[in-house]
């Protein structure tokens, strides 16, 4: 049982306090094994200072409880103890029993509890004190509160947990309001005071500031002691007790009327500001419809104008007439590069000028750029040279129109401004990084140069250097204008240094980006000299109405002004065209539904039915599921993105931006009406020679033949076309060899060949291409019958050699 027991237990030897035996949970208790603790004394367990004591006490025969003796582990720590002893014999020696409870923790905490009774009493004795001060503290603040509200300019003031009784207010309260503090008591005497307007909004604000219990603001109109209402904003808050309900509520009213007056008064001047903002706007859209306007009136002539200078240059002149005919040509050329300008600067001032990158060569702009103007230096004794650095990328990303714009006002300064010497155009690569090229396009002239205080001028609208320039050399002054913000639209910029009487040269910096692909590139466009020649190689004589209205070639121009419709009908025709005209909008929809008709080129700005809503109509009757859908191709005096835009919307397939040159009208007609291409279709109607040979040579024989083999042609052609509708080849054929042979013998030798097209066809026994055929063989009798009047005129009919031309 001893050793069993989980109390430490000892027995101990009483004249020497060694140790007779000891239980395990003693060894436990102090880390000792038991030899080791048979070995020791009481004087080893117990802290140094206390062994006197424990000898004495054990000698004078104490028996009983012993509290807080410290005692030392083997480890050497210690701990607090409660020994309980008594003499026990053991063994014939003078013993005593005991056994030991670890009581540290209770002494500690008696320790700990004397300590904080000790510190309780102080804080206790602290805590009176500052109740003392803290109440008196109150006392001031509270002072001190009622005298800054009473103070105070803004109105203070508490309510009850309702919100229905006022317990406190201020004196601005009362200097504002009037009435005395039992009149505002009254239950509902400040919703009373609220002006009748206001008092559902107030109710309102109230309940919802009860129902959250959180903070509200809310403006309402309280009635003054003068009788006047005030505009008051007021807030309030409420104040919770330690059980967490509201005990009352406290807030501020602000007196806003003169700031209510002042924000009306406000909102009138911005009412004002936004009248004079849209009127700005109405001015800025005006001088828009006017530009617009003025662009369009003065295209319209120099449409005209330019076009039949044009059509003129076609014609033989002699070497006078052709350079009289240059500088016409060229003065008009000046006068819509000024319209323009003006058109350009208005619209970057109004932040509406658009890029359109795409990929193309920096050398090919500055050739084409070069070789416009290359003519002008060689008139002035100039040497205009190039230079471009071959490491710059063959295909950059940028817009090459804009880019050419820039190029062309620095050449057309540098060859203006320079009497004798040179001009010379560099493109440098600056540096490459990052799929980035950086250049430096630089034209540099031997002019008059510039003054650094004419130069500092030169970059505002509508300056030139001096009036002298300007008067001897002319222009808007605009150029330079435009090309700087044209630079900074692309990310670019322009600078110019100029020496008076030693040149000028400008320099356009800027970085394009290195496309990935260069497969879609460009091709490089011919100039417009050189389409138009190239155009005018291949154009055919203007066949007839009916030729072309069999071909699906046939024209209808639309214009309201008689100079464009002239002039127009003569492009056409020196195309290869033949055409009507209409005058407006609703004759040329009644000449459309005829169904004779190819295509339309008409004009955009018609009054009445304009070309947009013309364009519209014709489209909404011929419907999504037409057979045929008519090219319709608008002319417009306004190049901006948005008008070319509208031109789609409304329905045409394309635009042309006048002046329209022959090339560009050509490039477009050829796009969506080509001219029928069989080999007959340059050939005269009729053989002359083969006439006079079979007529014998006198004029009067040759017009009766001729005479008498159209209308019996005409009568085998219907033949012929009724058993072709019938799949008869047999008889096809038959008439068809008819035709031929009398064609052979009157010098009809294009409609022959199109007789033996027809007579292959059905020898074949292929009816597709006997029809296909056929159509060939209509449109050259439609050629000859409309040739026949000029060839049967006696000046046509002189008597000729017998042999074929």
């Amino acid at each position: 049982m001893f050793d069993l027991a989980p109390v430490p237990m000892w027995i101990f030897d009483s004249d020497t306090m060694g140790f007779l035996d000891v239980n395990q949970a003693a060894l436990d208790q102090y880390g000792y094994l038991r030899e080791e603790f048979l070995k020791l004394t009481l004087f080893d367990l117990r802290v140094e200072s206390e062994g006197p004591q424990l000898l004495l006490r054990q000698q004078a025969g104490f028996e009983g409880r012993e509290n807080g003796a410290r005692h030392r582990r083997k480890d050497g720590s210690e701990f607090r103890i409660q020994a309980l002893s008594r003499p026990l014999p053991y063994l014939g020696r003078s013993a005593r029993f005991a056994h030991i409870l670890d009581v540290s923790a209770l002494v500690d905490a008696e320790s700990r509890n004397a300590s904080l009774l000790n510190e309780l009493k102080a804080a206790n004795a602290g805590l009176e004190q500052k109740v003392k001060q803290r109440t008196a503290a109150l006392v001031r603040q509270e002072a001190l509160f009622r005298t800054l509200a009473e103070q105070a300019p803004l109105i203070i003031w508490t309510v009850d947990a309702t919100g229905a009784h006022l317990t406190f207010a201020n004196r601005a309260w009362y200097d504002l309001l009037g009435g005395t503090p039992e009149s505002w008591a009254v239950r509902g005497a400040r919703l009373e005071a609220t002006h009748p307007e206001d008092r559902e909004a107030a109710l309102e604000v109230w309940r919802q500031a009860l129902e959250t219990r959180s903070p509200f603001h809310g403006l309402r109109r309280l009635r003054g002691a003068d009788g006047r209402y005030r505009t008051m904003s007021c807030r309030g808050s409420p104040v919770f007790g330690a059980d967490g309900a509201i005990e009352f509520w406290v807030g501020v009213d602000t007196d806003v009327t003169d700031l209510k007056d002042a924000e009306e008064t406000l909102q009138l001047s911005n009412r004002v500001l936004a009248a004079a903002v849209e009127k700005a706007d109405d001015a800025s859209r005006s001088k828009s419809a006017f530009l617009a306007t003025v662009s369009h009136e003065i295209r319209t002539p120099m449409n005209g104008l330019l076009g039949l200078l044009e059509l003129l240059s076609l014609s033989p002149l002699d070497s006078e007439q052709q350079s009289t005919l240059a500088t016409v040509r060229e003065s008009g050329r000046e006068l819509l590069a000024i319209v323009d300008d003006v058109l350009d600067f208005s619209k970057i001032e109004a932040h509406c000028l658009e890029l359109h990158v795409v990929t193309a060569s920096i050398a090919h702009v500055v050739e084409r750029a070069c070789r416009v103007h290359r003519q002008t230096a060689s008139k002035r004794g100039l040497a205009l040279r190039t230079r471009i650095d071959p490491a710059i990328s063959p295909q950059l990303r940028f817009d090459p129109a804009r880019l050419g714009q820039i190029l062309n006002n620095f050449l057309n300064n540098a060859i203006k401004f320079t009497e004798r010497g040179s001009v010379e155009v560099r493109v440098e690569l600056v540096s490459r990084a990052a799929g980035i090229d950086a250049l430096r396009v630089i034209v540099q002239d031997t002019g008059i140069g510039l003054t650094a205080e004419h130069l500092a001028r030169l970059f505002k609208p509508f300056a030139q250097g001096t009036i002298e320039t300007s008067s001897r050399f002319g222009g808007t002054g605009l150029g330079l204008v435009i090309c700087r913000r044209l630079a900074e639209l692309m990310g670019g910029t322009v600078e110019m240094s100029s020496e008076l009487g030693r040149g000028t040269t400008l320099v356009l910096s800027i970085a394009l980006a290195i496309p990935r692909d260069t497969s879609g590139a460009p091709v490089p466009q011919e100039s417009g000299h050189e389409a138009l020649a190239t155009l005018m190689k291949s154009r055919r004589v203007a066949p007839g109405v009916r030729q072309a209205e069999a071909e699906g070639t046939l024209l209808l121009l639309v214009d309201d002004h008689p100079t464009n419709r002239t002039m127009l009908m003569s492009q056409v025709s020196a195309l290869g065209y033949a055409a009507e005209c209409a005058e407006d909008g609703n004759s040329a929809l009644a000449a459309w539904r005829s169904g004779r008709f190819g295509a339309l080129l008409l004009d955009c700005n018609m009054p009445g039915m304009s070309g947009y809503e013309l364009a519209t109509r014709i489209r909404s009757e011929e419907g999504p599921r037409a057979k045929s859908r008519i090219a319709i191709i608008g002319c417009t005096a306004d190049a901006q993105p948005a008008v070319v835009a509208a031109c789609r919307e409304a329905g045409m397939d394309d635009c042309l931006v006048k002046p329209a040159s022959l090339a560009q009208i050509g490039e477009k007609l050829g796009l969506f009406v080509p001219l029928p291409s069989f080999e007959a279709q340059g050939r005269r109607a009729i053989d002359l020679g083969r006439l006079a040979e079979s007529c014998g040579g006198s004029v009067d024989d040759q017009a009766a033949a001729l005479a008498e083999f159209l209308g019996a042609t005409a009568i085998d052609a219907a033949d012929l076309r009724r058993v072709a509708a019938a799949d008869d080849p047999g008889q096809v054929e038959h008439f068809v060899h008819l035709i031929r042979g009398a064609s052979l013998m009157i010098g009809a030798t294009a409609l022959a060949e199109a007789c033996g097209l027809v007579a292959s066809a059905c020898a074949q026994r292929d009816l597709a291409a006997v029809r296909a055929a056929i159509t060939v063989f209509d449109l050259e009798l439609l050629r000859l019958e409309d040739g026949a009047g000029q060839l049967l005129r006696p000046a046509h009919l002189e008597k000729r050699p017998a042999t074929s031309g």
